[in-house]
């Protein structure tokens, strides 16, 4: 990652700590893996997650249900709307029983639910990175849907390589890159 010590300092390059446990960090890192065995994608490093009850996503899709209803009965053919209506109905629930059956998926969303709804610290880094002071500088106690209406996990990721380049950054960059070296990472 890169950030500065300091605000108003150059930015350097830092490896940041592992997230705290139970943090939003380390439960979306935990649930990573069964993300990759879900959608068959062994190598994924990251998903997005939407929060749909938080009111934009879920108004949107709602303004253009509402959208297509209005044009289809405008056109004078209530039954052709009802037609319309009644196989996306068929489809969204043949789409539900493609990811298992409806009580199967409801479970998982309520357990999702429940894991993403509870307060939990959340790692929060700007422009400055205090590493020796993470815990208190940096993690507030947060509810993910209440904060964001969608979120993007990328596991793992480098650093953002600045445009003015200091001799500090290469040097914490080339650090980091071989004590990952050591470990095999």
């Amino acid at each position: 990652m890169t950030a500065a010590s300091q605000w108003g300092q150059p930015g350097t390059c830092w490896a940041l700590n592992a997230a705290l446990p139970g943090s939003q960090g380390e439960v979306l890192h935990q649930v990573l893996p069964h993300v990759r065995q879900l959608h068959e994608a062994p190598r994924a490093n990251a998903f997005w997650l939407a929060f749909a009850d938080r009111g934009c996503p879920a108004a949107a899709l709602a303004d253009r249900a509402a959208d297509e209803h209005r044009s289809a009965w405008s056109q004078g053919d209530p039954a052709a709307a009802a037609a319309k209506r009644a196989a996306a109905a068929a489809s969204a629930e043949d789409l539900l029983e493609t990811l298992g059956s409806t009580a199967l998926r409801t479970a998982r969303v309520d357990a999702l639910r429940r894991t993403l709804y509870a307060a939990r610290p959340h790692r929060f880094v700007g422009v400055a990175y205090k590493k020796d002071d993470e815990v208190r500088a940096h993690y507030l106690e947060a509810v993910m849907p209440e904060l964001v209406d969608a979120n993007i996990h990328v596991d793992r990721t480098t650093a953002l390589v600045p445009l003015d380049m200091t001799s500090e950054w290469r040097t914490a960059h080339a650090n980091i890159a071989r004590s990952k070296n050591k470990l095999g990472v």
